[in-house]
């Protein structure tokens, strides 16, 4: 007996082992070094964290010594010959504006600051050293992609830094390291950093940025604003990581209509195109306004676009402020990018509205509650194992806004994925607005004013309050046909319809578009929990280009159909002319600590989709099925041969609760 139950563990182990890749973690950690000084692709690892210890002097060992410029902002002083870690500058803007000499004498400026520090627009004057790589990208080093990453990226390889000091030579940097302080204190300044369009190559990491914005009366404040000023395209290869930003824009009182520029990221950069941009590993607390906002204008189409922006391992809170005080302005939206930017990747995040702290409007929660709009032009945005708390409506794809990147400067917002996301709602259900995902707007008179491809993939969306859409269909045209593609698969949509349906198609509110969206593909969806007689699915009008197979419906669902109720899912198949296997039951999922997750037990969505690669799948005209080969939890699909439905592929025994007790499936 002893033999076949250690075979048997011997056994599930390996199974497990060889099926399951760990998913990214989501969210900020702090760590002791975020470096990666010898330029290997591992940041925090052998020989990286040996900058700014007051000893080291060529901390990247590339056998030249950088321009190490101390500051200490409360025993410094800012003299010409200051700098030295035993006669450190009082000011970072002294150090970095004054005592920095640039890259001209082939090596970087390092400047290491220590105590709290009272400074407002602090602005390098230097970009770093450039020298070229095996690639195009001169100054930057390549680091491959892996896990949530879509793209291989480029960091700077000897840049200009701003860095908290280890003062005690441990290896080990604020704001981990309770013996080491690196402060700005913002209270009442306005921005604590300006990089102007001539600036690349920049590194800043390891302190703290608090209180910028929050009690000053200025139109625009915040963390880092990227300056118009300029017309050369510079401004690229900048990194941004390990560092704690709290307090940022807290609680402000202008109106909407004058906060545009109330964000802590500003991408309102004029003529001038950010490129490889990266935000990473970054604690956001009590942050109002906005966190990421900003335009390109389509004035000069032969530059190359904005981007790529990378924002990753970010743990954003928005700021808690009742109605009376903060008004609309104090909104939580976290991303606003809209023109020519592209290859923007927001990922392994944890971005919580935190509306429970406002005090409610009437018609619930503040109208500003919202993740992402991924506004008109913008394309190539990857929004990928997100956890997305608490948000009025989570991600919104529009195609268009009337008076910006329109008429002859207007291109699709095309290939927009929403993957492996877990968008939650546990506030009180608002009676307007509450979809997780939605398409909107309508073009006017040109072609390219509309939506292109979004795919809604392994996604689990929840709202223990109920919504009026987990998924809602609203774009566009107004003169011409919408050729927009939207494709939805194995997300897994759990909840109460309050208003309308899970998953909505038209606008069951006003007369719809002109010209509306037709091609339309829905495979291997859940929709579970639904009250008696909720809608599954609603259409407003008779989808011509509608396809969809394999989704499982709660037994209680109800459907529409070009506005006309459909009470039996036999009907729903004939009024659809699709769903041929689809159906409808009960699903076991597993506790509350795996939302959407399938229970081991579960025999409702289990196995019922052949390998679509293998030589049993479908024949159905589906999309590129690599998109959806990983579950939620980033787990291989298919492991018994075929893929179960909706965001997860089903756990094995030796992850289930209570295998460890030896509480095994009878």
């Amino acid at each position: 007996m002893r033999t076949t139950t250690v075979f048997f563990l011997l056994l599930v182990t390996s199974l497990a082992t060889a099926a399951f890749a760990a998913a990214p973690p989501r969210g900020y950690e702090a760590r002791a070094c975020g470096f990666d000084m010898n330029r290997d692709g591992v940041f925090g690892g052998a020989g990286d964290c040996d900058v700014c210890d007051g000893v080291t002097t060529d901390p990247d060992s590339d056998g030249v010594s950088e321009d190490l410029i101390y500051v200490d902002c409360q025993t410094g002083v800012d003299l010409p010959s200051c700098g030295a870690p035993g006669a450190p500058c009082r000011t970072i803007t002294y150090a970095w504006g004054t005592r920095a000499d640039g890259p001209s004498d082939g090596a970087e400026d390092i400047v290491c600051f220590r105590g709290t520090c009272a400074e407002e627009s602090i602005s390098p004057a230097f970009g770093g050293y450039s020298m070229s790589d095996a690639g195009a990208n001169p100054g930057a080093y390549q680091v491959a992609g892996t896990g949530s990453e879509t793209r291989n990226w480029y960091y700077p390889l000897d840049p200009t830094m701003l860095v908290g000091w280890d003062s005690d030579n441990d290896g080990r940097y604020p704001p981990f390291d309770n013996d080491d302080t690196a402060v700005l204190d913002g209270d009442g300044l306005d921005r604590a950093f300006v990089v102007n369009w001539e600036t690349q190559w920049i590194e800043m990491a390891h302190f703290r940025v608090e209180g910028y914005g929050s009690s000053t009366s200025a139109t625009s404040t915040g963390f880092v604003r990227f300056s118009p000023t300029g017309s050369v395209q510079r401004l690229r290869f900048l990194f941004f990581h390990d560092l704690e930003l709290i307090d940022i824009n807290r609680a402000r009182t202008l109106p909407s209509s004058q906060a545009s520029s109330v964000v802590a990221i500003n991408f309102f950069t004029g003529g001038t195109r950010p490129r490889n941009v990266q935000f990473k590993n970054i604690l956001v607390a009590d942050n109002g306004g906005w966190f990421v906002r900003g335009e390109v204008p389509p004035s000069d189409q032969s530059q190359p676009d904005s981007g790529p922006f990378r924002f990753q391992n970010i743990t954003r809170t928005a700021r808690g402020c009742n109605f009376s005080q903060c008004g609309d302005s104090a909104a939580t939206t976290a991303f606003r990018l809209w023109g020519d930017v592209s290859g923007v990747e927001i990922l392994d995040s944890i971005w919580d509205a935190n509306v429970a702290a406002w005090e409610p409007k009437p018609e619930g929660g503040p109208t500003g509650a919202r993740f992402l709009d991924v506004s008109q032009c913008s394309q190539d945005f990857h929004i990928r194992n997100n956890h997305i708390v608490d948000n009025k409506i989570a991600v919104t794809v529009r195609g268009f806004s009337n008076g910006f990147c329109d008429d002859n400067d207007a291109r699709p917002v095309d290939e927009i994925y929403i993957d492996r996301n877990l968008i939650t709602n546990d506030y009180e259900a608002w009676r307007f607005g509450d979809a997780m995902i939605q398409t909107a707007a309508a073009g006017d008179n040109d072609p390219d004013e509309m939506i292109g491809l979004v795919e809604i993939t392994n996604n689990v969306l929840i709202s223990s309050t109920g919504w009026e859409a987990a998924i809602w269909i609203r774009n566009g045209h107004q003169t011409l046909p919408d050729t927009s593609q939207i494709r939805i698969a194995h997300n897994t949509m759990i909840g109460d319809i309050n208003r309308h349906g899970a998953i909505v198609i038209g606008n069951p509110e006003t007369s719809d578009h002109a010209f509306v969206p037709q091609n339309i593909e829905i495979y291997n969806n859940i929709i579970a929990d639904l009250g008696n007689g909720d809608r599954a699915i609603q259409t407003t009008y008779n989808v011509t280009g509608y396809q969809a197979d394999r989704n499982v419906f709660d037994p209680d669902a109800s459907w529409e159909w070009n506005d006309n109720p459909v009470a039996s899912l036999a009907s729903w198949r004939s009024s659809s002319g699709a769903e041929t296997n689809s159906f409808a039951c009960e699903i076991e999922f597993r506790e509350s600590q795996a939302p959407g997750r399938l229970n081991f037990y579960d025999t409702c969505v289990r196995d019922l989709l052949p390998d679509p690669q293998g030589p049993t799948g479908p024949d159905t005209p589906v999309f590129d099925w690599r998109h959806t080969r990983n579950d939620i939890d980033f787990d291989r699909r298919g492991r018994d041969g075929a893929w179960d439905l909706g965001a997860d592929e089903h756990l094995e025994i030796l992850y289930l609760e209570d295998f460890e007790s030896g509480m095994l499936p009878e």
